[in-house]
């Protein structure tokens, strides 16, 4: 994605294409895997803003839908922009390899899930992710 698109992303969403919003969007827009904030700061370099305003940006950018926050399992929230397609990640338990997974195939079970349910009937969102052991750790166990 380039610039003018990410200008066109957050304006739709009522935020300012600031410079450090859009730095942060050209990161993220460029990597595989999510990050975390530290791999984010580094990746920044010196267009990073301040600790308290780089948070308060990822809040926001979470909260309108731009960027998702993703729970790894590592104590720290890791951050992606939100994908055309949904998919989640599988993570390696010992050395925290990330990869995605293409495809949902949780989304009819979901609904049935939801349908049955005497207190919701709208799903909304939702999140999966898998733990497991990588094949190189796994030689290494053995």
């Amino acid at each position: 994605m380039i610039t003018s698109e990410h200008k066109k992303l957050l304006r739709a969403q009522n935020l300012k294409a600031t410079k450090s919003r859009l730095a942060v969007l050209s990161v993220l827009d460029g990597q595989k895997h999510p990050l975390d904030i530290e791999t984010l700061k580094k990746s920044l370099g010196d267009a990073c803003p301040n600790n308290v305003t780089l948070y308060r940006m990822m809040d926001d950018l979470t909260a309108v839908g731009i960027v998702r926050q993703i729970d790894l399992r590592q104590g720290r929230a890791f951050f992606e922009l939100m994908p055309q397609d949904d998919h989640h990640h599988i993570v390696c338990v010992t050395c925290k390899k990330v990869e995605d997974i293409h495809g949902c195939v949780l989304e009819t079970h979901i609904n049935q899930v939801v349908s049955r349910s005497v207190h919701f009937d709208t799903q909304i969102d939702h999140v999966f992710e898998v733990f497991a052991l990588c094949n190189d750790c796994k030689k290494v166990a053995m």
